[in-house]
């Protein structure tokens, strides 16, 4: 790991922040700079992100922070938000539903 100072640069993201920007992220299917476009340009987006004002993150810090999501925290997310759901009556947790659209592309085969 390496050292970082913690008396000097910007203050970092929180959890709560990162989690919130990736689900954005995923939600509306946007790169990494998209993201930082629209968290600096809307509102509800940075409402959403629990962003400050003046707290705009660049695509790379996004990136940085939200690759940094491990799987077993995805996990753990999953997990709470079915308990949610199922204490609500909102969602049993039984069934998945996946779009598996099939796109032809022009891809060749290596040589």
């Amino acid at each position: 790991m390496k050292y970082q100072r913690t008396d000097t640069g910007r203050q970092g993201m929180t959890a709560e922040q990162v989690l919130r920007c990736a689900i954005l992220k995923q939600y509306r299917e946007l790169t990494y700079e998209e993201l930082a476009f629209h968290l600096e340009d809307s509102l509800a987006f940075r409402s959403f992100a629990r962003l400050g004002m003046g707290q705009y993150p660049c695509g790379s810090t996004l990136q940085e922070n939200i690759i940094a999501i491990s799987a077993e925290t995805w996990e753990a997310v999953n997990r709470a938000l079915l308990e949610q759901a199922a204490q609500k009556k909102v969602e049993k947790g039984r069934a998945v539903r996946l779009d598996s659209t099939v796109v032809e592309t022009h891809i060749h085969h290596p040589t």
